[in-house]
């Protein structure tokens, strides 16, 4: 067992840093959204979840995405993976707060939704962006209906 202290750095473990930078997951949901953007959506694509169409909404601008995670923090969910939204003027919305783990792990099941159906296509590391498709149901999205899903997120500086 590794002591909690044990820092990356210290570690020769092959696929250690990358397994501390979350890349299996994103690397999966790079996939996932690869697929769907080559192949198409599933043919019995279900509807979008509230959180899902809240990402959709908050992105319709700029359209990127970017999943982060801090792993030198104290408070574990504070550690965990999160979806950040490119607002204008240099904002952020991070969909994760300090002791509501569940809650944040419903933006990334949401993140996933939107890969599995071909509206995020993956760009550069932890960046993705809307398709064309992402743009479009976006854009039929009012940002005032998610007013609380906003309330929850973070806004910071970029």
């Amino acid at each position: 067992m590794l002591p909690r202290y044990t820092s990356s750095e210290s570690l020769s473990i092959p696929g250690w840093n990358e397994l501390s930078e979350s890349v299996p997951v994103i690397a999966s949901l790079a996939a996932l959204a690869a697929h769907a953007w080559t192949e198409g959506p599933p043919e019995r694509s279900r509807e979008l979840s509230h959180e899902a169409k809240a990402l959709l909404a908050a992105a319709a601008q700029r359209g990127i995405f970017e999943l982060r995670t801090t792993p030198v923090e104290f408070e574990s969910s504070d550690r965990m993976l999160a979806v950040c939204v490119e607002r204008p003027d240099q904002r952020r919305l991070i969909f994760k707060r300090t002791g509501e783990p569940r809650r944040t792990l419903r933006y990334l099941e949401a993140f996933r939704e939107l890969c599995e159906q071909g509206l995020v296509i993956h760009q550069l590391q932890k960046e993705f962006s809307l398709t064309e498709r992402g743009f479009t149901v976006a854009d039929s999205l009012r940002f005032e209906a998610f007013a609380e899903e906003f309330a929850f997120a973070r806004d910071v500086d970029q």
